[in-house]
């Protein structure tokens, strides 16, 4: 028997032909004074309306499906004063009644051979936009209405269309890895299974022969549409939109690798529209989505940040999820089940959103339509917090789903408020009173998730900034130029809030148990602690950090602002990035630097623990269900990295911790940076080779000074270096710290607490990676879990023998 997908499919290949061989289009197109749109009542159609009739002086002529001419017109209405607040202009809109289901449009004669007559320019928006029905079901209003629409632009004169498609239409399981604006997409119609993409496809085909017949024929595959930019204003009824709804209400999202790639529905409205007035003839195809697409799961972290308590489950589960959905259970996701619970034969078993996952997709070429929008002036808007706020916002505002339980300040940061930061902080740096800032530029900067999702709790940019300032010290002193970084960082309760929403988007459990113990991370007192060290007048420790420029609390006293000094690119080399394997001498050079460092308060720690941002560990006891807890979320990254269980490891470093950090306790310690990797860290030009400068001294501590080697050589260490090449290592920072201790550095005891370190970084530091790795992939990550796995083989405290450590055993 042939199921559903069979008919449709071939229905869709026969439809193929609809269009016949077009006869020749002849005449001149005009600019338009007059344009035809289809679908002004709908999410996108009645938002190009407002922008034909904002930003041209154009008319519009506007299909709507209506019992009367009068209804219609009242429709249009009541759906611009919905989306926009405001009045249609007199005179400049006007509704012809018809229906995209029937022949003609469903048009009377009359009104069919105005919009022959009468228009320049057809903007086909009109679609019945559903994710669960058969192509049957969809052909009328979906395919046949382009026809329609192509013949009446074609009589009289011709008059340019322009077709809104999808993305869609580039994802079928035979399609090529990549495509761009030439491929053909019919010819793999046969493997699309989402019904409303195979519509959208056999349009398209059938608007090519029209533009080979010399009908100028614009076909825009957009992505997913979403919310106004401006305003949040959503379509509950699209996907996202339901997605996002279910989540904030059940408390479950999938956990899903899906990169959203939506444009808000503002931005596509003025694109239609600025197409219309960018002449060209016979048939192009622009593909509009998102340079910048969001992840699934950061969508899923923000909405814990803003209060909705809702955890990634797996897709599996998920899917029971949906397939138990009833009305009043679910109401978003209950009429999309049939689309999430479909497993079209020709997709072996998994299910339709499978087709879009990231291990699936095709990857969407667009370099051509870079080219005419931006010709255009056009420019994606940002997908952040604050926009996300915008648009759950006007979904709470609509009753489809709570209030946000957290919303950001309604005070924003300006740009004023950053500029008194600065000058306040230059002018205690310089001594110079009468310092004015005469220019101030931002430059744009990957401060993180974590950095985005505090920039919105906290109302203003938090994290890390750079700036470009020109000042004069005194009236009438020469410009001096500086460039600078600007980080700003929340109070304790702020930091832990978001870190918990982190953690509880990872998993309900986990969340509970971050919020009960994560004041034992070492997280807490971080705004104190960095500028506090960067004080300390010690050569040995200055020489490897930033220069400060000054620190203070900012108005209202819950931001603390750090102004440091910036380093210019070159300081950042290609071969230090995160997840690149080092070169020997590098390693070798920046091993010298760690001991420098460690060697300032080495055995002399008293002064530090003495400050108020000392926080001391608790017992272990008190930790151990946050660290199984992260133990168990980080188990899936870590056993796919090594190939066999990691829980085996993280559980014994947990049970065995209260010995360990005794014996750690009773090695020489030191000031540590606690976060030592190529992520904080540049590079200084010097004669001999260039200087370690590590930033972000934020989370420092008091601990061994193996532990920072140990962090290091994970990030660092190639594939191919040998036992011996690590212990050469150790023993250099051993000798370079000796001549500082106060008593031998035993050097089994240097050893052992190198693999206690390990064990430490395995516990509370690398499982906390993965609830970043979650949300937004870390790419150097595995690499890391790779050579921690390597190391502890060699250095395995439990396995040392006397003097000799299984590395020396190896060599």
């Amino acid at each position: 028997m042939m199921d559903r997908f069979a008919r449709d499919t071939e229905i869709a290949i026969a439809d193929l032909a609809l269009a016949g061989t077009p006869a020749t289009v002849t005449g001149r197109t005009v600019a338009p004074r007059c344009v035809f749109l289809t679908g002004a009542t709908g999410f996108l159609g009645v938002t190009v309306l407002a922008g034909l009739l904002t930003k041209t002086e154009a008319k519009a002529l506007c299909l709507v499906r209506a019992s009367s001419p009068a209804d219609a017109q009242r429709r249009l209405e009541q759906a611009f004063l919905a989306a926009t607040g405001g009045q249609l202009p007199p005179g400049r809109a006007e509704a012809v009644c018809g229906d995209l289901a029937l022949p003609r449009l469903g048009m009377v004669p009359t009104a069919a051979e105005r919009v022959a007559q009468d228009t320049d320019m057809a903007i086909h928006c009109g679609a019945e936009v559903n994710w669960s029905k058969s192509y049957a079901a969809l052909r009328a209003v979906n395919v046949l209405s382009v026809l329609e629409v192509a013949r009446l632009c074609c009589e009289r004169r011709p008059k340019p269309l322009i077709f809104v498609s999808t993305l869609a239409v580039c994802y079928a399981h035979d399609a090529p890895e990549s495509v761009d604006e030439n491929v053909d997409m019919s010819r793999y119609l046969a493997g699309m299974p989402l019904a409303y993409a195979q519509g959208k496809c056999v349009a398209e085909h059938v608007l090519g022969a029209f533009g080979r017949a010399g009908l100028p024929v614009t076909i825009v595959r957009s992505g997913l549409i979403v919310g106004d930019s401006g305003n949040g204003r959503s379509n509950p009824d699209d996907l996202v939109s339901r997605l996002l709804c279910s989540a904030a209400r059940t408390g479950v999202a999938p956990d899903v690798d899906w990169q959203v790639d939506a444009c808000p529905v503002d931005f596509v409205a003025d694109t239609l529209v600025e197409l219309a007035w960018s002449g060209h003839t016979g048939a192009r195809i622009l593909h509009v989505h998102h340079p910048c697409p969001r992840h699934w799961r950061e969508i899923v972290a923000w909405l814990n940040v803003a209060g909705y308590r809702s955890s990634l489950v797996p897709y599996d589960d998920w899917l029971d999820h949906v397939r138990r959905a009833t009305p009043k259970s679910d109401p978003d996701l209950r009429p999309l089940r049939p689309f999430f619970l479909a497993r079209p034969r020709i997709l072996s078993g998994q299910t339709l959103p499978e087709l879009y996952f990231e291990a699936n997709r095709e990857r969407i070429e667009a370099s051509r339509s870079r080219a005419v929008l931006r010709r255009c002036g056009l420019r994606v808007p940002t997908i952040d917090g604050e926009y996300l706020a915008r648009c759950v916002g006007a979904l709470a505002a609509a009753g489809h789903i709570p209030d946000a339980p957290h919303s950001p300040p309604k005070r924003r940061l300006a740009l004023a408020d950053t500029e008194t930061t600065i000058a306040a902080l230059l002018r205690d740096h310089f001594g110079a009173p009468g310092l004015k800032l005469e220019e101030i530029q931002r430059c744009d900067v990957d401060g993180g998730i974590i950095s985005e999702l505090l920039a919105w709790r906290m109302g203003q940019e938090a994290g890390v900034a750079k700036y470009r300032v020109a000042f004069r010290r005194r009236r009438g002193a020469p410009v001096e130029e500086l460039p600078l970084i600007l980080k700003r960082k929340p109070g304790d309760d702020l930091m832990l809030a978001v870190g918990e929403a982190l953690a509880g988007a990872c998993g309900a459990t986990l969340g509970k148990v971050f919020r009960a113990n994560a004041r034992g991370l070492g997280l807490l007192r971080a705004h104190e602690r960095e500028p506090d060290l960067y004080r300390i007048d010690e050569p040995r420790l200055r020489n490897h950090m930033p220069g400060l420029y000054g620190s203070m609390k900012e108005r209202g006293g819950q931001v603390f602002a750090l102004a440091i000094e910036c380093l210019d690119s070159a300081a950042f080399p290609s071969w230090a990035a995160p997840g690149r394997s080092w070169p020997h001498q590098s390693i070798r050079a920046v091993v010298e630097a760690t001991a420098q460092i460690h060697s300032v308060f080495l055995g002399r720690t008293r002064s530090l623990e003495q400050k108020s941002w000392h926080t001391p560990s608790p017992p272990s006891e008190e930790m151990l269900p946050l660290w199984r807890g992260l133990a168990d979320h980080a188990a899936d990254f870590f056993s796919d990295w090594w190939g066999e269980s990691s829980l085996p490891l993280q559980r014994s470093a947990a049970e065995a911790a209260r010995k360990r950090r005794s014996t750690l306790a009773a090695m020489p310690r030191t000031l540590v940076h606690n976060d030592f990797n190529p992520r904080n860290f540049a590079f200084r030009p010097a004669v001999i080779a260039p200087r370690l400068c590590a930033f972000d001294w934020e989370l420092a501590a008091v601990r061994v000074p193996q532990h920072d080697l140990a962090e290091l050589l994970c990030f660092v260490l190639p594939a191919e270096a040998r036992p011996d090449t690590v212990i050469e290592y150790l023993e250099m920072h051993r000798a370079k710290l000796q001549p500082y201790a106060e008593t031998a550095l035993d050097r089994r005891k240097w050893f052992e607490g190198f693999g206690l370190s390990l064990d430490e970084l395995i516990l509370e530091r690398f499982p906390l990676y993965t609830l970043f790795h979650r949300i937004r992939r870390q790419p150097y990550l595995p690499q890391v879990l790779q050579n921690w796995r390597r190391l502890r083989e060699w250095f395995d405290p439990a396995a040392q023998s006397g003097d000799v450590s299984r590395a020396e055993a190896i060599y």
